[in-house]
């Protein structure tokens, strides 16, 4: 009787054990974490459902309370990573993970669903979230539509002009930002224009090298293309505002000087 009884408490451990071992959380890389060995994965959110999207620090456009499904990913020595399309495991040097990039981690514990609550933007930290250790994580492919989709705005008149050329004039690119912070100041209307070269500039060309400027609105893509006078035109049509044109001194005294 206790033979049989020992066999049974084994199995039921053993069976604990492997379903604990097989639980998985699926969702998108977000970010690194302050700590070294880990990074923080994004599930869902009352924002952009379960897309991450690059907010670059306009916090302001969350909505009140602000909620998230995300968690702390603890990696060890004994972390193991894969691709999807294939079957080959990898350390975590060797694998390049970038925001809204599909993950599957399987855990060392059991994972219990966590949804972080806040009602400031600026309470938004990862030092809220629980931590879980990867035994093993399936990176999923990484296109253009995941970049496109990383800065697509979510709401109305909220646009997004995304520069990715790396030879781009520096002031006239400052004279774009102040002329549309000014812009936001007397109407109803957001234009964020990002210069994405250095390190973001590399990344955008490893996943496509057929654009240098990207218009975004909540639609989706209203522009993507090498064209600069074609990108300003489209901007003029869809936001109803003219951008200035480089080199125009007129503009520099006005937004600067007056």
């Amino acid at each position: 009787m206790k033979y049989v009884l020992f066999l049974c408490m084994s199995a039921l451990l053993l069976s604990c054990s492997q379903n604990q071992a097989d639980e998985s959380i699926n969702g998108r890389y977000l970010t690194g974490s302050e700590h070294t060995d880990m990074f923080l994965l994004f599930v869902s959110d009352n924002y952009s459902g379960t897309s991450v999207r690059e907010l670059s620090g306009h916090n302001d456009l969350l909505p009140t309370p602000y909620e998230r499904e995300a968690y702390r990913i603890a990696v060890t020595n004994e972390t193991t990573f894969s691709l999807v399309e294939n079957t080959e495991v990898l350390a975590y040097e060797d694998i390049s993970l970038f925001p809204n990039q599909p993950i599957q981690v399987t855990v060392m514990e059991d994972v219990e669903q966590f949804i972080s609550s806040v009602e400031n933007e600026g309470e938004v930290t990862e030092k809220l979230l629980p931590i879980y250790t990867a035994s093993h994580v399936k990176v999923g492919s990484y296109t253009e539509e995941h970049l496109i989709e990383t800065y697509t705005p979510v709401l109305e008149d909220h646009y997004v002009v995304q520069i990715f050329d790396g030879d781009f004039n520096l002031t006239y690119f400052s004279l774009l930002m102040e002329y549309f912070t000014q812009l936001e100041d007397r109407y109803d209307i957001r234009v964020i224009v990002e210069l994405r070269n250095g390190a973001g500039y590399g990344r955008f060309r490893e996943v496509t090298p057929e654009f240098d400027y990207l218009f975004l609105s909540n639609d989706g893509v209203e522009f993507k293309g090498d064209d600069y006078e074609e990108l300003q035109l489209v901007v003029e049509e869809e936001t109803g505002f003219a951008m200035p044109r480089e080199g125009d001194d007129a503009w520099y005294q006005l937004l600067f000087y007056d």
